[in-house]
């Protein structure tokens, strides 16, 4: 049976295809040939907006049609490619006060996304409506980078000022808690002024459950007390563990108290039995950057997973060995359990992609696998390296009796190069993180790292050493620019002369020895 023209679903499908098939036609001016949307001069204007038109007037015909969710949704891409900012944002602005799903928005995830990429990408100078959209403006203004950027991104731009903000206070209407807040955070984030964040933001930490605008707004007080160095910053923080209930609350109440501890030199209240920072992100990051000896041994056997006890263990013994506390790693060394993984490479809790981004998420079975600590590297009892060196603990027992023992310290820099797939050269563990955030204060293991190329060079230029140690010294010294120039041995950096002096030095003085043999070029 064919369908007539007459029939009302041919009707609506038409209208609607009709509109959808004229913009698609329409946005083929819209996009460069590498997919990225041309300036608003190169796009044909006139056939998106007429395209427009045709889904307003399907609209207009069917408020409820079948396809009335999609037409709303092809107005904001209209809008979209028309560049009509204002369009675009009053058209946010009702979806995020709670009518996202008359859109097809199943959660606010998905919109919130879309706010970025569509609206917030290239916003520059032009305005948004409703509160919430012009809090997120200006808190992207507030975002500045730190170093000269060019394009449209508004944090490229100068700053938003105080007087630009007081000037968006009846925009703000009723939702003065959200203003306030954006007031508070010009304050301590542009204006660096923590008192007056105190005196905008009053207390209401005790709350049986916070909006999200709420847990910003005591989060925000409780950083700006701690820049005041007022002794009830924590105690703020930990009355909010009663009203936190939304995702990433936790989280961020867990790392602002980690970030609190760290600084003030208190690490070990983090992993007190009745901490409240148990996220395996955070904790994890501490262990590896921060922890002294002391704690890391006391995570192997309290830690709160598997996870942590596992990679306590590993910093603990990587760091004995790299700091030169010999006669500790052989201890601490029989915590390794029989049948512990050999294979397989450390990558740290700061490696994006190790941890879920809330701790109960679900893991996949390659991210478990991928977190295998290799802790069998430290216990193994087979050679290492090309230098014909023995298994690890008999070169840590040598280093442990004479630390200056010139074969054992080529050794132990042959474990760091192969022993341990890479992990342990370069290891990036014993530096603390740049930007002031987690993890960022000063390392608490004691002693100078171990660093490869400084230990080639004290050889090579030390008297005791013998002929094969000093060309086996040259040898890897040089190699250590192999093959990109870059030093990848740590240590201090030497100029392209001095390796060429060594190569020079390496086929001169010991033409016979293997090491000479083998190396044919310097870097």
């Amino acid at each position: 049976m064919v369908a007539s023209a007459r029939d009302p679903w041919v009707r609506e499908t038409a209208m609607y295809m009709v509109a959808r098939t004229d913009l698609n036609a329409a946005q083929q001016s819209a996009f460069d040939e590498y997919g990225s949307l041309n300036d608003p001069e190169k796009r044909d204007l006139e056939a998106i907006r007429g395209s427009g038109r045709e889904f307003d007037t399907y609209l207009s015909a069917y408020p409820s049609g079948r396809y009335a969710s999609s037409a709303r949704g092809l107005l904001r891409r209209v809008a979209w490619l028309e560049g009509d900012t204002d369009k675009l944002s009053v058209r946010y602005s009702t979806l995020l006060a709670g009518k996202g799903a008359q859109e097809g928005f199943v959660d606010n995830a998905a919109l919130a996304e879309e706010v970025d990429l569509k609206l917030f990408a290239d916003l520059a100078d032009n305005r948004v409506s409703g509160p919430v959209l012009l809090a997120v403006a200006d808190l992207q203004r507030m975002r500045q980078p730190g170093y000269e950027c060019s394009g449209r991104m508004m944090w490229c731009g100068k700053a938003i000022t105080e007087a630009e903000i007081e000037a968006q206070r009846e925009q703000f209407g009723s939702d003065t808690a959200l203003y306030d807040y954006i007031r508070a955070a010009h304050a301590f984030f542009v204006r660096h002024d923590p008192a007056d964040v105190v005196k905008i933001i009053p207390d209401a930490a005790r709350q049986p459950r916070f909006t999200y605008v709420q847990f910003s707004r005591q989060l925000l007080r409780g950083l700006a007390l701690e820049a005041l160095g007022d002794r009830n910053a924590r105690g703020l923080m930990l009355e909010m563990f009663g009203g936190v209930s939304q995702p990433f609350q936790r989280d961020a109440l867990e790392l602002a108290i980690a970030m609190h501890d760290e600084k003030s030199v208190n690490l070990g209240r983090v992993f007190a039995p009745d901490s409240k920072v148990r996220n395996p992100f955070i904790r994890e990051i501490l262990l590896e950057r921060i922890a002294g000896p002391d704690l890391l041994r006391q995570q192997v056997k309290d830690g709160i997973r598997q996870q942590e006890r596992d990679a306590a263990l590993y910093i603990l013994l990587a760091k004995e060995l790299r700091h030169g506390l010999y006669s500790d790693f052989l201890a601490d060394v029989r915590l390794v359990p029989a049948g512990a993984p050999a294979n397989g490479y450390f990558y740290g809790a700061d490696t994006g992609s190790n941890y879920p981004l809330e701790p109960n998420a679900k893991r996949t079975s390659d991210d478990q696998a991928e977190r295998n600590v290799p802790l069998g590297v430290f216990s193994r009892g087979t050679a290492v390296g090309e230098f014909g060196c023995p298994a690890l603990a008999e070169t840590v027992s040598v280093l442990a009796r004479t630390p200056r023992n010139i074969r054992a310290r080529l050794c132990l820099a042959e474990f760091m190069r192969v022993g341990t797939g890479d992990t342990l050269d370069p290891f990036t563990f014993d530096d603390p993180i740049d930007g002031g955030g987690l993890a960022s204060s000063r390392p608490l293991f004691p002693g100078p790292a171990f660093l490869r190329l400084d230990v080639y060079r004290s050889i090579i230029d030390d008297r005791a050493a013998a002929p094969e140690e000093k060309a086996f010294a040259l040898n890897r010294a040089i190699r250590c620019y192999e093959p990109s120039r870059y030093n990848h041995c740590g240590g201090t950096d030497v100029e392209p002369p001095q390796r060429r002096a060594w190569f020079m030095r390496l086929k001169k003085d010991y033409p016979e020895s293997p090491w000479a043999t083998s190396l044919k070029y310097y870097w």
